[in-house]
């Protein structure tokens, strides 16, 4: 079993029967993704995963014996997926490229490693990988949010084939509608923790940091241009598990833009933030400065949107 920790730190333990399980060892990386695994042979084990210098890293472990970390180079800022024959050992390591957002893969095979090969297809998040049946299969989610896929038999890979596509998003609740929502009815004493993404990215990793320190969950509303300034930041709070929320493309004041402009902020930030890192921030939606009007909730709950306020605010304030 293999996990990032909350300061990204890679850690591993191992299930052996008639022993249970031993305690977490570290395995001396800092990573920006959840790791991907492959048995690779008798009592062998592969590990893949993103590093923080965005290249992908792998070691193997046989029996208790771990090798070094290896870098495969490429770009990425998603997880990577692996799959391996372990009859043959022959391992194929696939990734997200952090500049084409197209399927990448390389494969081990006689000892040695091939270079990255483009596989085609644009995906929003890390691909998932298998070998079953004499056939290896990568998948992924488009841009359309359908799940793709590719397989191998031997060396020939198919096309993309579609694998899955999702329903239509879910309306807004009748509840919900008409609202700039700034309170949740409960009982408990709790708060929602929101922060805003739009010019600057300096204080992402102190904030991200401490709330992973301090397990505290917490909404992320993003500009679309935020996520394609600072991609890295974008996928690191998605890959986090934190929510993402949309805060317009380029956060104007929405009680001073037409009802067609707006409909276009809203529609080019969610298309953005997909994009870049595979979160859909449907259906939480922030206006820029607060500034709305009725219609303006109105246009919102059409897209699919409950648009989200505040009782209390920073001001930008750490």
């Amino acid at each position: 079993m293999f996990a990032r920790d909350a300061a990204d730190r890679l850690h591993g333990k191992t299930y052996t029967p008639g022993s249970g399980w031993n305690a977490w060892t570290a395995l001396d990386l800092t990573v920006d993704s959840a790791p991907a695994v492959a048995v690779t042979g008798p009592d062998t084990v592969r590990i893949a995963v993103t590093g923080r210098d965005h290249a992908v890293w792998t070691r193997t472990r046989t029996g208790g014996t771990w090798s070094g970390w290896t870098s495969l180079g490429g770009t990425t800022y998603s997880a990577p997926g692996i799959a391996a024959d372990a009859a043959t050992g022959r391992t194929w390591v696939f990734a997200r490229d952090a500049g084409t957002h197209r399927l990448h893969v390389r494969a081990y095979t006689g000892g040695a490693w091939g270079d990255w090969q483009i596989m085609g297809g644009l995906y929003v998040d890390g691909p998932g990988a298998s070998f079953a049946g004499g056939k290896t299969v990568a998948a992924g989610r488009g841009r359309d949010g359908a799940l793709w896929s590719r397989t191998t038999t031997g060396t020939t890979w198919t096309t993309d084939q579609r694998a899955w596509a999702p329903g239509p998003p879910p309306g807004v609740p009748s509840t919900l509608r008409g609202k700039n929502v700034t309170r949740i009815t409960t009982t408990a004493k709790v708060v929602a923790l929101t922060f805003d993404g739009a010019w600057d990215a300096s204080g992402v990793a102190s904030i991200r940091a401490t709330l992973q320190r301090e397990n505290v969950p917490a909404t992320f509303f993003l500009v679309g241009d935020f996520t394609r300034r600072f991609p890295i930041y974008s996928n690191l709070l998605a890959g986090s598990g934190f929510r993402i929320g949309n805060h317009s493309n380029t956060h104007p004041d929405f009680t001073k833009i037409s009802d067609a402009t707006a409909r276009t902020q809203v529609t080019a930030a969610r298309t953005a933030i997909v994009n870049t890192n595979g979160a859909e921030p449907r259906a939480l939606f922030r206006f820029p400065y607060g500034a709305y009007t009725a219609s303006d909730v109105t246009l919102l709950n059409g897209l699919g949107y409950v648009p989200v306020g505040w009782t209390v605010d920073s001001l930008g304030c750490p």
